[in-house]
């Protein structure tokens, strides 16, 4: 249990929250970055929003999807990768005038 206490001390409450909680339309987990597609990513900005967070397996598949932390790398070189898939998202935004 100590060792939990010190993988949690460096999260955000609201990040736990969501890890304690189940994956659906405003959370989903992944293993690694090499999980991540593009296609996770414009799923998120087509909906409400949400977060994608790496480095949380997923306990039941068949049940509820809550998240188990096992971490993952946090270099430059993971942080190119995930926005080099981001930028790959081939997707049309549709925008209306506001009026003035």
């Amino acid at each position: 249990m100590a060792k939990q206490k010190n993988i949690y001390s460096k999260i955000r409450a609201e990040t736990i929250r969501m890890i304690e909680s189940t994956e659906g339309y405003e959370v989903e987990f992944k293993e690694s970055v090499s999980s991540l597609t593009p296609e996770d990513i414009v799923a998120f900005a087509n909906g409400n929003g949400g977060a994608i967070i790496i480095g949380v397996k997923e306990l039941d598949k068949k049940k509820s999807q809550r998240g188990e932390i096992i971490g993952c790398e946090i270099s430059d070189r993971v942080k190119r990768t995930i926005l080099n898939k981001a930028y790959s998202c081939n997707c049309l935004l549709y925008t209306s005038p506001s009026p003035r």
